[in-house]
């Protein structure tokens, strides 16, 4: 594989990624209330992610990503 991109991200960077992933969880359920999975899965799954990180992640995070394409 080679790395094609590189992103070194800041902690506004990671509140925002994760804030706009509980958007679009938020969002998908109450589009979906008739799903019988959102209220058992798919709200628990991005309430407990939200909880967890806010209460121990926001303080340690910094991360990256490296974004690789594999060869012919």
């Amino acid at each position: 594989m080679e790395a094609v991109y590189t992103l070194v991200s800041s902690q506004d960077d990671w509140d925002r990624y994760e804030g706009l992933q509980w958007y679009a969880a938020e969002t998908w359920a109450s589009g979906h209330r008739a799903d019988p999975d959102v209220e058992t899965r798919a709200e628990a799954r991005w309430r407990e992610s939200k909880t967890a990180y806010l209460r121990w992640d926001e303080k340690r995070w910094v991360g990256g990503l490296c974004v690789q394409e594999r060869g012919e």
